[in-house]
């Protein structure tokens, strides 16, 4: 009787440890960290590294970096994974980091003129 006693009340503490903990960990993937590297004759970002959200497409990302540039609105921006392939504009940020991402973190390269692929 006394083990039936004890045991509801351990129960709930260790449920709801790994829930905190799941929330925490289920709050960190909502962003990942991408690393920005220019490529020819693209200008130069002073901050390389930004944390963004998993759900955030290729073709935001290249708005983002055209307008933090300041990029005429007739300049191309293109966008390399891994210095091989261009993903497609509506390709989501988390999935390429899933798949490419290594150290915590995903690479992607940028430029002004097509260079891989």
């Amino acid at each position: 009787m006394s083990d039936n006693a004890e045991s509801p009340p351990e129960t709930p503490k260790e449920e709801s440890q790994p829930a905190a903990n799941d929330a925490a960990i289920s709050e960190d993937k909502k962003k990942i960290d991408v690393l920005l590297k220019a490529v020819g004759d693209a200008p130069i970002m002073k901050q390389k590294k930004w944390s963004m959200e998993r759900g955030r497409t290729v073709q935001s990302l290249a708005q983002f970096i055209s307008k933090f540039l300041k990029f005429d609105a007739n300049e191309q921006l293109f966008i390399y994974v891994n210095q091989s392939f261009a993903p497609s504009p509506d390709q989501e940020v988390g999935v390429l980091f899933d798949c490419f991402g290594s150290d915590g973190k995903l690479v992607l390269h940028y430029c002004k003129s097509q260079a891989w692929g």
